[in-house]
């Protein structure tokens, strides 16, 4: 059996919230190894319950709506204030305090990008840079670019996402499109790889 993908651009946009799950995937493997004791801990503390996914949207969408009502009436207050600040000192300063708490509000609604979401445009930047190449999986092994087959048993991490497999192997990463694949289907690459990787940790991410 057979595949080939032949690389081409990444939607980078659309996929870098997959390679950022991916690659924070495979960082707390490699963390696993290094120090189970300590994530025997950190899953303990991880299992106690949390507040719903909804239930922390509504909250963060909850604060935006208060940092714009407090940026406002800080505002309001404000500029009568800083016009005559001698008699309107108490609404000036109810101001400046209106205006630092919207402000802090809704810095804190924000959703702000994690290292991995960088690394993973950083990553998807470099691949684009790079040639478009054919990576053909046999059974002997990946070759990527008619370079040195790369054999099953140097894989480490393979990760599935909705639209992408990623394989990490020697320091090395490959981020391959479902949709690049021109010879093969996604569901029987995956049984593919599992069956000829045994060694290497299979994630799947839907």
């Amino acid at each position: 059996m057979e595949f080939v993908f032949q690389i081409s651009p990444y939607d980078k946009p659309d996929l870098v919230p997959q390679v950022s799950q991916a690659l924070e995937k495979h960082t707390e493997l490699r963390s696993r190894k290094a120090l189970p004791k300590l994530w025997t801990y950190t899953d303990r503390l991880n299992n106690r319950e949390k507040a719903p996914v909804q239930a922390l949207r509504k909250r963060r969408v909850r604060c935006r709506i208060y940092g714009i009502a407090l940026l406002l009436l800080g505002i309001f207050l404000l500029v009568p204030g800083l016009m005559e600040p001698q008699e309107l000192f108490v609404p000036l300063l109810a101001g400046v305090f209106s205006t630092g708490a919207g402000i802090a509000c809704l810095w804190r609604s924000r959703k702000r990008p994690s290292g991995f979401d960088r690394a993973a445009h950083k990553l998807l930047v470099h691949f684009d840079d790079a040639p478009s190449a054919r990576v053909r999986f046999t059974a002997d092994g990946m070759t990527a670019a008619e370079a040195e087959t790369v054999p099953y048993s140097a894989l480490d991490h393979i990760v599935e996402t909705q639209d992408l497999f990623v394989l990490t192997w020697a320091e090395r990463i490959i981020v391959l499109q479902k949709r690049d694949m021109v010879l093969g289907e996604p569901a029987d690459f995956s049984a593919f790889l599992t069956g000829h990787a045994p060694s290497a940790a299979f994630s799947q991410i839907p």
